[in-house]
């Protein structure tokens, strides 16, 4: 059984302090017992909530101006109160597919049956759109590459020691990466590989590195670029 991590990114720029967070991870590990939520929390007893987190990083979630998100599956935005100054920002048609989900997916947008607003509508104001690629600040940019959902994003950021790529969803670990084994939960699978090859030709070019959300191996280093 392979063992997953549920985590959000958050960039520094080290001349501004200025922090953008990459998603905002997944609801407390209270909450998802209480409501007996579909995740398997058994194995993350203990784990520390993102507000403690940015806490022992110094963090003021209150300071922080931008939040790109990957796609809105409900491990992806929630804890969006600790952010009510952020503009967020969105593929337009992952907004779109996040009102109106096929019926398997009802759970990963937190719909019908399940405990609350789902979290991506609880900011609903604060959401900003974006159709396809686009730069969202100064060395950092987006890519459209649906595949995991219509809108899943890739976001490209420039670091000292190069580009990094984080791929939301797309890939769950990096052996689904490099062999092409799409992860069992995608919504087309044709273009989950036009993606995967656009990014293995940006990373061969560029000597870019790969992070990935859910893959604990990238959670034994602290600090990237």
């Amino acid at each position: 059984m392979y063992e997953m991590s549920f985590g959000c990114f958050a960039l520094k720029n080290n001349e501004t302090d200025e922090i953008i967070m990459v998603d905002t991870g997944m609801a407390s590990q209270e909450w998802m017992k209480e409501n007996n939520y579909p995740f398997h929390y058994e194995k993350l007893d203990g784990a520390p909530s993102l507000k403690e987190v940015l806490d022992s990083k110094r963090i003021d979630p209150a300071a922080v101006k931008t939040i790109i998100f990957t796609h809105l599956h409900q491990d992806h935005c929630c804890n969006l109160e600790l952010f009510p100054n952020a503009k967020m920002y969105v593929q337009k048609i992952e907004l779109q597919h996040a009102v109106t989900p096929t019926p398997v997916e009802w759970t990963s947008y937190q719909k019908l049956g399940l405990p609350g607003t789902p979290y991506w509508a609880r900011a609903f104001h604060q959401l900003a759109t974006v159709n396809g690629d686009c730069e969202i600040a100064d060395g950092i940019r987006v890519w459209l590459t649906p595949g995991h959902t219509p809108g899943s994003q890739t976001v490209i950021v420039d670091t000292k020691e190069g580009p990094y790529v984080l791929a939301g969803d797309n890939y769950y670990n990096i052996e689904q990466f490099e062999t092409g084994r799409m992860n069992g939960n995608f919504t087309n699978l044709e273009d989950w590989y036009e993606g995967r090859d656009r990014i293995m030709k940006f990373m061969k070019g560029t000597g870019a590195r790969l992070l990935l959300v859910h893959d604990p191996l990238t959670y034994k280093q602290e600090y990237f670029g």
